[in-house]
């Protein structure tokens, strides 16, 4: 399973694949949440999270140092994630268009 991420690195949009850990972990959260646009929607309505919202809940969840990238705390997350630890600046379900 992959999921689409918008704008990533150098505003190119990239397919990255899940574990199957990571999957299960984010169809529970969407089963909870029902989100409509975006996996993780942001505070503005129609928007994704913020870069920052997740570097933050990346490092919260991990206990990483700041000076670790988001590229970093992400492989983290994918091997002992919450949800939170899970997002990625502007996640949308793979069907999604």
């Amino acid at each position: 399973m992959v999921v689409r991420v918008e704008h990533g690195k150098g505003q190119k949009d990239r397919y990255p694949m899940l574990s199957p850990k990571l999957l299960e972990i984010l169809r529970d959260y969407w089963r909870m949440r029902r989100p409509k646009a975006w996996l993780f929607p942001g505070d503005r309505v129609g928007h994704p999270i913020s870069r920052d919202a997740v570097g933050q809940a990346c490092a919260k969840a991990s206990g990483l140092l700041p000076s670790v990238g988001t590229s970093k705390r992400a492989i983290n997350a994918d091997i002992g994630a919450s949800p939170s630890t899970a997002a990625a600046t502007g996640i949308a379900p793979a069907a999604r268009r």
